[in-house]
């Protein structure tokens, strides 16, 4: 819980400007549950964040262009966001896999490094 309410700080104190890095995804499904997915490229974040109330625990995966699985992180209940550190991530497209008790969606990410 520290980590998180530091990431959360941290985009505040640092102002990251989102809408510059990717834009943005919006996936909404059965249960309501609306989700954008930003690439930070200034803090090397894929930030996953829940818009609205989230009724749910959604497991969500990354996954290289290849198919490789990378990590797995979960949106618990309640929660309003999730994240991927990118600092050990090469340059490329990813793949986000949001699996919910009522289905998946996959949406695409592309991380780029200066």
């Amino acid at each position: 819980m520290k980590k998180l309410l530091s990431i959360i700080i941290f985009i505040l104190v640092y102002n990251i400007n989102f809408a510059q890095t990717i834009k943005d995804s919006t996936i909404k499904d059965s249960i309501k549950n609306e989700v954008k997915i930003f690439y930070a490229e200034k803090s090397e974040l894929i930030v996953i964040q829940s818009i609205g109330l989230n009724k749910d625990n959604l497991t969500i995966q990354l996954i290289d262009s290849s198919g490789k699985f990378i990590q797995e992180t979960t949106l618990y209940q309640g929660s309003t966001l999730a994240y991927f550190d990118t600092q050990t991530l090469y340059n490329g497209d990813y793949t986000i896999k949001i699996i919910g008790p009522t289905g998946t969606t996959i949406e695409n990410v592309n991380v780029k490094k200066n």
